[in-house]
């Protein structure tokens, strides 16, 4: 068998032509939503702060939602119809 070629060095040069990019296929790669992970690439890591600033911003949606259905149903109501 032949040896691996090393990268061709550009003419009049002492910089090498860069290598492509190699493909790891070892169980310990870090993956997120099943997507692998570059190594140079930080993991997110969710905490319970971020669960909490979700959970207090869909309480308050919920919050407006409900008000905002409530003065509809109370405005449609034959009691404020009589006072317009």
């Amino acid at each position: 068998m032949e040896e691996p070629r090393s990268p061709p060095t550009l003419p009049n040069m002492a910089i090498q032509a860069p290598s492509p990019p190699t493909s790891t296929t070892s169980k310990e790669e870090a993956t997120v939503s099943g997507q692998p992970v570059r190594a140079d690439e930080p993991v997110p890591r969710l905490h319970a702060k971020t669960f909490l600033a979700v959970l207090a911003m869909n309480m308050a949606y919920f919050a407006t939602m409900v008000s905002l259905i409530g003065a509809g149903v109370v405005s449609a109501s034959p009691q404020m119809r009589d006072t317009i």
